[in-house]
């Protein structure tokens, strides 16, 4: 196993307990779900939240260990190319925050893969637009690959993986596998491709 990523395995290793502000507290999302956020200068947000009750680190312990995790994969892949941006230990959760330069550090150090930019520029990238997206608030309605090719200036957020997407404009389409959550949030429902046009 990469050195990098020790601390995801080990978050992964917890059982999870509950979602964080960082992410928003939603009364309709499933509150054991990771998150992932778009920010508008195109960094990314993530934040982990797990069981902490007798674990082999207490929260001074735990913070130091991220700390030099993050310190060691900053200095092999740039700067600031990821960052604990928060963590707090509270009635036997662990939460950790951390912000990310852009897509590609993000898929280095999380067990979950991103993509954002363009309709097209996610085509031209490899991926394959064959899944049905339905549209925000109005969920019957229904487009396929053709009327995404139609869309190619659009921006879209893709997701391998599992997670809670928060992205900074109002979503317009997501993939029928995924639940609304508000605006500008959705979540998976399992390990899977997604697709978020906004």
């Amino acid at each position: 196993m990469k050195l990098f990523g020790k601390l995801f395995f080990i978050l992964l290793a917890l059982v999870p307990v509950l979602a964080l502000a960082g992410c928003a507290e939603y009364s309709d999302a499933d509150p054991l779900k990771d998150c992932v956020r778009l920010c508008s200068d195109g960094k990314l947000e993530a934040v982990l939240v797990r069981d902490f009750s007798g674990g082999d680190y207490d929260e001074t312990g735990l913070v130091s260990f991220v700390e030099e995790e993050l310190a060691a994969f900053n200095s092999v892949y740039g700067a600031d190319s990821v960052s604990l941006t928060g963590h707090s230990v509270k009635d036997g959760s662990v939460s950790v925050e951390l912000k990310f330069s852009g897509s590609e550090s993000f898929n280095r150090y999380m067990g979950s893969e991103v993509f954002y930019g363009s309709v097209q520029e996610a085509y031209d990238a490899g991926y394959n637009f064959s899944q049905a997206l339905s549209k925000a608030g109005d969920p019957e309605r229904i487009i396929g690959k053709q009327d995404l090719m139609n869309m190619a200036d659009k921006r879209v957020f893709i997701l391998k993986g599992d997670m809670r997407v928060t992205v900074p404009d109002d979503i317009e389409y997501y993939t029928q596998a995924m639940k609304a959550v508000d605006a500008k949030t959705v979540e998976s429902q399992t390990t899977g491709t997604y697709f978020v046009l906004y």
